[in-house]
């Protein structure tokens, strides 16, 4: 169908493939979680081979996995030759993907520039952060606890229910003292938005 809105030939499964979707090509979009949804929509944009793609906060309300999965197939995009213009609130997703990056706030542009002319600008004004990271995450324990290869996302919220994340906090108090905090970097990108505010 999207195909013949451009009157272009397409091999579907080929297209299915390249997001991760082939096994999912008998189910209909609205059988899909949102993970697969995104997937299958950035599929559509695909079919023309366009030179430019937009996306509007495409990773919102999608798990850690699911998230870092699509930021991989984004990467991919890129690398293929297209331009992605995106739309963001989380300010890591920006750091890890965005070549060139736009601040708003209130509907005005208020510093453009790389995620790390951005950082530098910031350090230059004499910023420096007070909090110590730590160099590991509950998100980075979830994802290693997951796995961070596609797995069948159910769409059913009971079904999508598990232990991992309570395992995982519980992995945290068990061996807390394990876990040492040193600085993972010397500034992070959320930091440069806030100073802007």
């Amino acid at each position: 169908m999207f195909a013949a809105c451009y009157d272009v030939p397409v091999d579907p499964e080929a297209l299915l493939e390249r997001v991760g979707l082939l096994d999912k090509k008998k189910s209909y979009p609205e059988k899909l979680s949102g993970g697969q949804r995104q997937r299958f929509s950035i599929a559509t944009t695909l079919v023309n081979q366009p030179r430019v793609i937009f996306l509007d906060e495409p990773t919102t309300g999608l798990d850690p996995q699911a998230r870092v999965n699509l930021w991989d197939m984004i990467r991919e995009i890129k690398a293929a030759g297209t331009t992605v213009v995106m739309t963001t609130h989380y300010m890591e997703e920006a750091e890890e993907l965005c070549d060139r990056l736009a601040i708003m706030d209130q509907g005005k542009i208020i510093s453009m520039g790389s995620p790390a002319e951005l950082i530098e600008r910031l350090l230059a004004s004499g910023f420096r952060k007070p909090e110590v990271r730590r160099q590991a995450s509950l998100e980075d324990v979830f994802l290693t606890l997951t796995g961070r290869s596609l797995r069948d996302e159910s769409p059913d919220p009971e079904t999508r229910r598990g232990h991992a994340p309570a395992a995982a906090v519980g992995g945290l108090v068990d061996y807390g003292s394990r876990y040492h905090t040193s600085p993972r970097h010397g500034v992070h990108i959320r930091a440069a938005i806030l100073a802007f505010n």
